[in-house]
């Protein structure tokens, strides 16, 4: 008994400092940027770690306070962000503080939906036939849309796919990352749908999962049309097109932020209910 409350102890350890771990890598990549802000951003990013890691630890925390505070602390960095320039080209690009933070979740949604097979796989053997499987799936998923995030692998595989199928550039090759990105949500909710016998025990959660994909092709339908060729020929608006293309991109990197915490948010209930049941 010991030997498993020691054990207990290590995880709560690990669930505190993996996501400020992150957080401290991605911050020091990109030191002398963040420096010219203060380093303001790692406030809401810090408390965007401890709320989760709280969570994690004690699973019956307040699912929808946990989603209130990272929807707020995202939005802090984001207008951190904006105020203080800190991106390479644009706001909200892939080398700033709320693409960190966006990591961060993605992170934070692999952990937990590992924990959640933990727990559900507790008394059984592993099964490549068990619907469990579903949350090992997630974990994976979640850990590749991290690296992803950090690494842009979906645009490495537009460019692989425009120069290897010989495509002549048009509108919709600018847009082929964009359509890959889709096609993750898809898999997602197809994978949802295929171990549905599983995922059917946690009714909170999949309700907030299809919450959390609903926004998602949103997003992917404003990634889109954050392009100043789609504003100005489909939109019909010739002035300030680039600044309205800007404007849209903003937008939609807001709401794929928003998802994220969706999803983080249907697994924390999912990992709560785990937790409830065990206990009886």
């Amino acid at each position: 008994m010991q030997h498993t409350q020691s054990d207990t102890n290590k995880r709560s350890a690990v669930d505190f400092l993996v996501l400020p771990a992150i957080m401290a890598v991605l911050t020091a990549e990109h030191f002398s940027m963040y420096l010219s802000g203060y380093m303001l951003h790692l406030l809401p990013q810090a408390l965007i770690a401890l709320t989760i890691g709280y969570a994690w630890r004690r699973p019956a925390t307040s699912v929808a306070r946990l989603f209130a505070v990272v929807i707020g602390s995202m939005l802090a960095v984001a207008a951190l962000e904006v105020t203080f320039n800190l991106y390479k080209r644009v706001p909200f690009d892939e080398r700033g503080p709320l693409t960190a933070t966006s990591i961060m979740l993605l992170a934070a949604c692999g952990i937990t939906a590992a924990k959640i097979y933990r727990r559900r796989m507790a008394k059984e053997r592993f099964s490549i036939t068990s619907d469990k499987l579903i949350w090992l799936l997630m974990a994976v998923g979640f850990a590749f849309l991290t690296v992803d995030e950090k690494t842009l692998i979906h645009e490495g595989l537009d460019r692989m796919i425009y120069r290897g199928s010989g495509m002549q550039h048009s509108a919709f090759t600018e847009r082929i990352d964009d359509f890959i990105v889709l096609g993750y949500a898809f898999i997602g909710m197809f994978s949802l749908y295929w171990y549905r016998r599983e995922i059917l025990h946690f009714k909170k959660t999949i309700t907030v999962l299809a919450a959390g994909f609903v926004v998602m092709v949103i997003h992917s339908g404003l990634d889109m049309a954050g392009r100043p060729d789609f504003v100005i020929n489909v939109l019909h608006i010739t002035e300030n097109a680039t600044q309205i293309a800007h404007g849209i991109d903003m937008a939609e990197e807001i709401l794929k932020l928003t998802a994220e915490t969706c999803f983080l948010s249907g697994l924390m209930l999912a990992l709560k209910d785990c937790t409830t049941t065990a206990r009886k």
